[in-house]
C-alpha cells in the first residue's frame, strides 16, 4: 500500500474532520478503517472531557462534514439556577401550608411590637400562634381566640374596676365636701349664736347699769 493513499490524519484532526477528504475520492478500505478508529478515539476524548467538565446538551452542536458527524461544544453560557421538581414542589407545599398572609404577618409584627415591653405572657402566646399558623402545626386560631377572650375579659375587668374606682372616689369626694360644708355651716351657726348671746348679755348689763343709776339718783 502506497503512502500517497493514506490521508494526513494530523491535518484532518486539526481541522476537526476525520475521514477521507473531497480531494481523495479513491481512498482504500484501510484508510476508511483508520479514519473510523481515529473518529472513535476523538469521540472517546470528547466523552471523557464531558465527563470531567459537564456540558449541557443544549450547548453541543452536531456538524456533519464529509459524511462524518462531529460534536462541537458551543460557547459556554453563564450558569443558571435550575429548579428541580422536588424543590419547587416543596416550596409550593410550604406556601400552601402557611396560613400567614403578608397582611396577617404585618398585624402579628405590630401586635408583638406593642406587647413585647409590657406582657411576656401575651408575647409568648402570639409567637406560639404565629408558629402554628405558619407551619400548620397546631390550633393557632384557638390560641388567638383564647388570648383575645383573656384580654377582653382583662380589659373589661380593668375598665370596670377603673370606672368603679372613679365612681367611689367621686362619691367619697362629694361626701367629704358635704361634710366640710356641714362643718362650716355648723361653725357659722355656732358663731352667730355666740355673737347673739354676747349681744344679749351686753344689753342686759347695760340695762342693769341704767337701772342702778336711776335708783341711786332717787
Amino acid at each position: 500500500m502506497s503512502t500517497s493513499s493514506v490521508p494526513d490524519t494530523t491535518a484532518l484532526m486539526t481541522n476537526g474532520v476525520v475521514g477521507p477528504t473531497a480531494t481523495q475520492p479513491s481512498a482504500s478500505p484501510a484508510t476508511n478503517l483508520k479514519g473510523a478508529a481515529i473518529s472513535h478515539a476523538t469521540s472517546a476524548i470528547v466523552v471523557e472531557a464531558m465527563a470531567r467538565k459537564p456540558i449541557a446538551p443544549s450547548t453541543l452542536a452536531n456538524t456533519v462534514t464529509n459524511g462524518v458527524s462531529t460534536v462541537e461544544p458551543e460557547a459556554e453560557k453563564s450558569p443558571t439556577a435550575i429548579a428541580t421538581p422536588s424543590s419547587s414542589t416543596r416550596s409550593a407545599k410550604m406556601k400552601n401550608a402557611s396560613l400567614v398572609t403578608p397582611a396577617i404577618q404585618a398585624l402579628f409584627h405590630e401586635a408583638m411590637r406593642i406587647v413585647r415591653p409590657y406582657d411576656s405572657y401575651a408575647l409568648s402566646k402570639l409567637e406560639t400562634a404565629h408558629d402554628m399558623l405558619l407551619h400548620r402545626s397546631g390550633p393557632g386560631v384557638a390560641v388567638l381566640r383564647m388570648l383575645t377572650h383573656e384580654y377582653t375579659r382583662f380589659v373589661y375587668i380593668k375598665h370596670t374596676r377603673a370606672v368603679e374606682k372613679a365612681r367611689n372616689q367621686k362619691r367619697k369626694r362629694a361626701e367629704h365636701e358635704a361634710q366640710e360644708n356641714r362643718e362650716k355651716e355648723r361653725k357659722r351657726i355656732s358663731q352667730e349664736a355666740e355673737r347673739a348671746h354676747k349681744k344679749q348679755m351686753l344689753a342686759m348689763r347695760n340695762k342693769q347699769r341704767q337701772h342702778l343709776k336711776a335708783t341711786s339718783s332717787k
